[in-house]
């Protein structure tokens, strides 16, 4: 398992600037190719699920590790959009794996779409909030394609993703980009693929309480 998270993290964090400290404890490894030559020798597609949490994991705690977790100071307002609850992140931006740790601070994770209703009720919503009137609207979504470039998955099930609402020529995986993110464009949320580390605003999601 090390070898497969120094791979992942190595691959992950080479070019990101300030990030390229974090690699003076562990040898850099040049190519993806070994994390996934790692995962790939897992005998079972549940043991690589497992293992590719694992991985996911791993890198949160080490990013997290570097970049001060923001904190909400009090409870956030929930909202029932459709058939979920949503809380949209206005104010602070964070970097994927930050946005994600908070969402679950607050027993839920970052948004993903079951389906088109479900795309369809948030992105509504969105528009409907000041802060889409700037193009500065660009919300951290729960899908990536760390573990399996091209596979896009949810960090919150470990599944392919069942329903996407892609901009067009998206995704394209320019210069290392491996997680999503909904910003607008022509009065409508797309989904676009992003450099993890970049900072955006962010949406948590969890089920209504039956």
């Amino acid at each position: 398992m090390k070898a497969v998270q120094i791979a992942l993290l190595s691959w992950l964090l080479i070019g990101q600037g300030s990030c390229n400290e974090t690699l003076s404890e562990v040898d850099r490894i040049d190519s993806f190719d070994k994390c996934q030559i790692a995962l790939n020798a897992v005998a079972s597609p549940s043991e690589q699920l497992r293992q590719q949490n694992d991985v996911l994991q791993y890198l949160k705690e080490l990013i997290n590790n570097k970049y001060p977790t923001w904190a909400a100071a009090e409870p956030k307002q929930f909202q029932e959009v459709g058939s979920k609850l949503y809380y949209v992140e206005e104010d602070n931006k964070l970097n994927w794996f930050t946005a994600s740790d908070v969402c679950s601070s607050m027993g839920a994770h970052l948004a993903y779409f079951k389906d088109g209703a479900e795309y369809e009720a948030l992105s509504n919503h969105l528009l409907n909030l000041t802060l889409s009137k700037s193009k500065d609207a660009r919300f951290w979504m729960d899908v990536n394609d760390i573990c399996a470039p091209g596979a896009y998955t949810s960090l919150t099930t470990g599944k392919n993703i069942s329903y996407a609402y892609w901009e067009t020529n998206r995704p394209d995986n320019f210069d290392d980009e491996h997680c999503v993110e909904l910003r607008i464009k022509q009065k409508r949320f797309v989904m676009n693929d992003i450099k993890c580390l970049s900072e955006k605003y962010f949406i948590c999601q969890k089920e209504k309480q039956k």
